[in-house]
Parts: C-alpha cells; structure tokens; sequence
C-alpha cells in the first residue's frame, strides 16, 4: 500500500499536471474504504480545453464525472494560488505526479517547476500568515496535518533513498522543497503493481509512456521548526557534500533504508545517526 496516498475522511486533494486522469480513477480505488467523498479531490490538468483528448483520456474523465470528483482544465501547477477556483479550499494534499515540462531532458527546468510548485502550495497552504511556524497558532494543526507529494522516477530526487548519482545531476528535490520552506518527511516506492487504471503518459510531451519502475514518492510537509525555518538550515543540511559524508561514512544503501520501512525521513536519521 502507498501509505502517501491513502486519505482521512476530511482530506481535501488536489491532483495537478493528469497526463491521462488514469492515476485518479486508482486514487479512488485506493481510499474507496475509507470513506473519502470524491467531492473532496479534485483533479486537474494543464491543457485548457478537452478538444483534443484521446479517448483514453475522454474515458477517464467520464468515469471521475460520474464518482462526483471535480474535474478542472487549464490548471498551472506554477500559479495555483491565482486561480479563483482553487482558491477558497482548505487542501490538505497536494500530489504533483511526475513532474516535466516537457521535450528532452533539461534538468535545470525541471528544477524550476518543483520549486514554483512547492513555492504555491505552500502560499495555498498559509496564504499571508507570516507567523505560521508559531507554536500557538490557531492553525498549527492544520499546517502540520497538510503534505506536498512528488514522485520522481528513479534516480531523479537526489536523495539518500534513490539510486547514486551525481547529486548535480539530479532535479535536487529536497532543495527546490526547501525554498518554500518545505521539509521531507516520507519516502517509499511508487509501486505500478498496485495500479489498475494507471499508464504514464507524456516522454518527451509525446503519447508515449516512460520508465516509473522503482520511482520514489517523496512526501513533504512545512517545516515548522525555528531551527529549520529558513532555507539555508534546510539546504545546509541536505548539500552534496553532506550527503556524500553520509553515503561514504554509513554506506547507506537504498536497500537497507528500505529494510528499515522508511516510516519517516526523521527515524532514518536517528537510525543512521546522521542527525
């Protein structure tokens, strides 16, 4: 089971960038006994209009219509928090599967579109409260309870849980998260298997499926701690050279991480010591 996906009766969910919508007929399937409302999520991709959709994607649609999701078209997963239709709802999830933005490989944009992504959800979040990380906020419990969810396909998020790369070579997940003050707190595979309806959808902005085998939904969560609370502590921690130190010193496989169940990227740490 993808523990990041399953919800609470009162979660509000925000899907963006559905190649295809079939991962949202699957996310119901997978909170279908849980007694979350298909009012409450609400699915959404980039294109404005359905003028051109296959008729897989017109399928889906129809079958996400039905269960009483709302379905909305021409959303920017860079400017959530200026959509009017968005605006009003208290989400508790926001899941960005797979981001791209589009055409070959260009690392440093894909970098960009996670950060501005992280950068609105977090403006969703909080709006204009600059004191969200006060311990007595009326709304701390709903800021601890909201989480952002980006998988990535294997050997992308530069983190201790995927495959070894050359950090710089990666899309350096937890850093764009941390620009919005964001913190990991959650990593596990994205497992297909457990997939009915779900086909990735858009290589290089074509009708082509790419390569999700042993991808990694990374889950994060405000930081509100005082000594995390800006970006630089978060990035200070998470840099190439720290990560290289624990890789060398621990000889930290994915694998072993794994074994451990990776409940949270806190009892990792305190696990391997590297706090």
């Amino acid at each position: 089971m993808m523990e990041s996906y399953i919800c609470q009766p009162s979660d509000f969910v925000l899907l963006v960038g559905e190649g295809n919508f079939s991962f949202s007929r699957d996310f119901l399937d997978m909170n279908r006994n849980n007694d979350f409302p298909p009012s409450n999520l609400y699915s959404t991709c980039y294109e404005a209009d359905s003028e051109n959709f296959s008729p897989t994607k017109v399928a889906n649609l129809a079958a996400l219509q039905s269960a009483g999701v709302n379905v909305l078209f021409g959303v920017d997963a860079t400017r959530l928090s200026q959509d009017s239709r968005l605006k009003q709802i208290s989400f508790t999830k926001f899941i960005f599967n797979f981001p791209h933005t589009g055409g070959k490989m260009k690392i440093n944009l894909n970098r960009i579109l996670l950060q501005q992504f992280c950068e609105q959800c977090k403006q969703m979040i909080v709006g204009n409260d600059e004191d969200f990380a006060n311990i007595l906020s009326s709304k701390r419990e709903h800021y601890l309870r909201c989480e952002v969810i980006i998988p990535l396909c294997k050997g992308q998020g530069g983190t201790l849980f995927d495959e070894t790369r050359n950090w710089e070579d990666t899309w350096k997940v937890v850093e764009m998260a941390g620009h919005a003050e964001l913190v990991l707190s959650n990593v596990e595979y994205f497992d297909t298997k457990q997939l009915t309806y779900y086909t990735s959808i858009g290589f290089r902005s074509r009708e082509q499926r790419f390569n999700t085998v042993q991808g990694i939904i990374h889950t994060f969560k405000l930081s509100l701690h005082a000594e995390l609370n800006t970006y630089n502590a978060w990035v200070d921690m998470w840099s190439s050279s720290h990560i290289g130190q624990v890789m060398e010193l621990k000889q930290t496989s994915i694998g072993q991480v794994m074994d451990m169940k990776q409940t949270s990227i806190g009892q990792v740490m305190e696990l391997k010591q590297t706090s």
